[in-house]
Order: C-alpha cells, then sequence, then structure tokens
C-alpha cells in the first residue's frame, strides 16, 4: 500500500499507480479542487484500489485502520516539518519507505528525520531536484 501526501495534480501517485496496477493508493489532497480533478482522472483512467481523500494529512490519523500498513509514502511539493514526519511514522511498516521528490535545500534536517537516508538521486540536474529515500527504523 502507497500513501501520496499532498497529491495536488497527481504526480508522482497516478503515474506510479499506472507503473504498479495491484498497489493499493491513498491520495491525501486538502483542496477541494484539486481532489475532484483526482478522482476525475482516477474514474477515466478506471484505476482502482485508489482512495482520494480530501483532508490535511496530519488529519489522517482517524483512520486507524492504515496504521503501520503503508509501505510507501510520497511526498511533493510539500513543506516537511517534524509534525509531518511524525504522522508519516504513523501510517508506514517496519521497514516502510518514504520518497520526498524535492531540491537539496528542502529536503528535512538530518535531526528533524525519525528516519535513516537510503539513498538521494538527482533527477534534473539543471533544477536541482532530486529524490530522497529514507526508510522507517525497524
Amino acid at each position: 500500500m502507497a500513501i501520496d501526501i499532498g497529491s495536488g495534480g497527481g504526480s508522482p501517485a497516478i503515474a506510479l499507480k499506472l507503473a504498479v496496477p495491484a498497489l493499493r493508493m491513498v491520495l491525501v489532497e486538502s483542496k477541494a479542487r484539486k481532489c475532484a480533478f483526482l478522482r476525475e482522472v482516477v474514474r477515466e483512467l478506471g484505476l482502482t484500489e485508489v482512495d482520494v481523500e480530501n483532508r490535511r494529512f496530519e488529519e489522517m490519523a482517524s483512520r486507524v485502520d492504515l496504521r503501520a500498513r503503508v509501505d510507501l509514502a510520497t511526498i511533493r511539493a510539500v513543506k516537511i516539518d517534524r509534525s509531518l514526519l511524525a504522522a508519516v511514522q504513523f501510517f508506514l511498516t517496519p521497514g516502510g519507505r518514504l520518497f520526498y521528490f524535492g531540491t537539496a535545500t528542502e529536503a528535512p534536517a538530518a535531526d528533524a528525520r525519525p528516519f535513516a537516508s537510503v539513498v538521494t538521486r538527482t533527477l534534473v540536474p539543471v533544477w536541482n531536484t532530486r529524490l530522497f529515500v529514507f526508510e522507517q527504523s525497524s
């Protein structure tokens, strides 16, 4: 199972779902218009096992059915702070991974991460964008 935080226009969630059709996805977006767009994309593409949640990610703690059930969390274009990372921890399985898409200056500070850094990959060098992969401690 995967959860995409701040799904917005669907990146990377929709591409990930298309690449791995059997993956159950939860897309979390606080803006109603973006959620309507995401629901329409899911419908038009005939995607199954996709839930679109219209709420702030921190409010997802009420979804106890997801506690320690998420193998992958993705974040792109969302400001990361300690409370967001704590919320991500709530959902991830031991060994679960967080994929953060951003720049080196946007990456979580080392003291703010409750995760071990696994790998960093440059995505678009001219824009200085990177994929940071973190793993939940066991």
